[in-house]
């Protein structure tokens, strides 16, 4: 009887350790995985983006091309920054500074989530040249919002979030920038090329 209860605790000792490295490796490959996408993609670099920021997720308030960063953070985090992007129509030049996490590969693409707040500014050109006045008549910010801005320098947000995809195939990412500010914008991001 000792000795089948002396096999039974090996036994249950075996499996309880066997389950446990089990685990950890699926839970550590989980991770490698998740973590390595920055790097097995070659995500970090300097890239050429399109920048078209809408009013309720419909109406361009204009649309351009500009230069950003891509920061590897580490641990599978991305940041974006770019400052100063300005097209006409736009009163206000557009400076953004945010995290975003690779989390996954799903249909040949890589899924984008927000990594905490980012900070979103969009303040009047250095050079005076914000007239609220001229803008064209159906542009889409209210023309008494757009005065508020000006007199306040701008419009400023440190609850920025932003989310997308990365093509595989071409190689290019689709994000939706939300900047959390007192007004129905978004900001709808695409990269043309990488450096």
């Amino acid at each position: 009887m000792k000795q089948l209860n002396s096999k039974l605790v090996k036994g249950l000792s075996f499996l309880t350790l066997f389950l446990a490295v089990s685990f950890l490796f699926t839970s550590c490959s989980d991770d490698d995985e998740t973590l390595n996408l920055v790097d097995k993609y070659n995500l970090a670099g300097d890239y050429t983006i399109q920048i078209t920021p809408k009013m309720n997720n419909i109406k361009p308030l204009a649309k351009g091309e500009h230069l950003a960063k891509l920061v590897d953070k580490g641990n599978g985090v991305l940041e974006l920054n770019f400052s100063g992007f300005r097209k006409l129509p736009m009163p206000f030049a557009m400076t953004v500074k945010t995290e975003m996490k690779v989390t996954k590969e799903k249909d040949g693409k890589l899924i984008i989530e927000p990594n905490g707040n980012g900070t979103f500014d969009a303040n009047p050109p250095k050079d005076g040249s914000f007239d609220p006045s001229k803008l064209p008549a159906d542009f889409p910010i209210p023309l008494d919002k757009l005065k508020e801005m000006k007199k306040n320098g701008g419009i400023h947000s440190k609850a920025a979030t932003i989310s997308g995809t990365y093509d595989i195939k071409t190689k290019k990412f689709n994000w939706i920038l939300k900047p959390n500010i007192p007004l129905p914008v978004s900001v709808h991001i695409e990269s043309i090329s990488k450096k």
